[in-house]
């Protein structure tokens, strides 16, 4: 599978967390084939470990995520602590007459 990564792979992205356990076996890439590997510093999830990416590393790997997609690629933002709560209000209907 490495092999495969590193010579025939096309447009890959790899992103490891240093403290995830998938980084001790890291696979290798190469730029000729328009991939990338990050390992970055405190991270452990995808998302997690791209938003705690400095500048310019993280704008350049949302860049070619962009371009590959052909559509911008954006970091899902954390929405404010109100939208977390249910907005779901439940009708209570009167007891019905006998």
């Amino acid at each position: 599978m490495e092999g495969w990564v590193r010579y025939d792979a096309k447009r890959v992205l790899l992103v490891y967390g240093d403290l995830s356990p998938w980084s001790a076996s890291a696979f290798n890439v190469s730029a000729r084939n328009d991939s990338y590997r990050v390992i970055a510093e405190d991270g452990i999830g995808f998302y997690g470990t791209l938003s705690t990416l400095p500048e310019p590393q993280r704008g350049f790997l949302l860049g070619r995520l962009s371009e590959w997609a052909g559509v911008p690629v954006q970091l899902p933002t954390e929405e404010p602590s109100s939208q977390h709560r249910s907005t779901d209000v439940r009708r209570v209907r009167p007891p019905r007459a006998r």
